[in-house]
């Protein structure tokens, strides 16, 4: 049924351009602000979600990590806590830097136990004057390690030299 007064034609359509005119302006925002938060509260599940997981993986690892080390300490019982390798190798470079000697290499080879006590057999190449190789197989003898000396081959760089190559086989007890 179409309208025949001008008047209500014009009310009509300005009442309907009104209405498109709020929808574009108050509640395409709204709806769009909506979406958003809508999107940030899904990122945020996800994100809460991914956190549990790796909680859930960190006590996992840590379980592991416990049960790990309680299955190392019924191996070797009395592993000290600088019974390590590294510390190992500092006492050796301490001593080597007091007794003026050059450590060239140092090889270690495969840890055995001997009566419960952890065994880690080293050879180590060195470059130093006679007096400075005794000083360092004398502080090797009263390091705060147990060192025992297996061999200690002293060798003359060359015929006119008085530096020394020495090649020293060593076993430290990790455990003491």
């Amino acid at each position: 049924m179409p309208i025949k007064n001008k008047k209500w034609k014009s009310l009509i359509v300005l009442s309907a351009l009104l209405f498109f005119f709020i929808m574009l302006f108050d509640i395409l925002p709204r709806s769009s602000s909506l979406t958003s938060m809508a999107m940030e509260l899904m990122e945020e599940k996800s994100r809460l979600e991914k956190e549990k997981e790796s909680e859930m993986r960190f006590k996992e690892l840590r379980l592991e990590n416990i049960s790990l080390k309680d299955e190392l300490r019924s191996m070797a019982p009395g592993y000290a806590p600088g019974g390590n390798m590294s510390s190992v190798v500092s006492l050796l470079d301490s001593l080597s830097h007091i007794s003026h000697s050059c450590i060239s290499s140092i090889v270690p080879g495969k840890s055995y136990r001997k009566d419960n006590l952890i065994v880690q057999p080293l050879e180590v190449d060195l470059r130093a004057r006679y007096e400075n190789a005794y000083n360092w197989a004398s502080f090797l003898e009263t390091a705060r390690k147990v060192i025992l000396i297996k061999s200690l081959t002293l060798k003359p760089k060359d015929a006119l030299s008085d530096s020394l190559t020495i090649k020293t086989e060593l076993e430290v007890y990790m455990n003491l």
